[in-house]
C-alpha cells in the first residue's frame, strides 16, 4: 500500500473518527454518571440501553 494523498487521507479520517467516537464515550459515560447520581430507579433499564450503544460504538474503533 503506497502512501499516496488518498491513503493519507482516509487514514487520518479514520483517526479523527476514532477520536470523536473516544470524546463521545467519554461524555457518555460522564452524562451517564449524572443521572444514575440523580435516578437510581431506571437503572438496569439504563445500563442495557447504554451497554447495547456501548457495544455498537465499540465496532467502529
Amino acid at each position: 500500500m503506497g502512501h499516496t494523498a488518498e491513503d493519507l487521507a482516509i487514514r487520518n479520517g479514520q483517526h479523527r473518527c476514532a477520536r470523536i467516537v473516544q470524546t463521545q464515550r467519554l461524555h457518555l459515560l460522564a452524562c451517564l454518571n449524572r443521572q444514575m447520581g440523580m435516578v437510581g430507579q431506571i437503572g438496569c433499564r439504563y445500563w442495557g440501553a447504554f451497554a447495547a450503544v456501548y457495544k455498537c460504538v465499540d465496532k467502529l474503533v
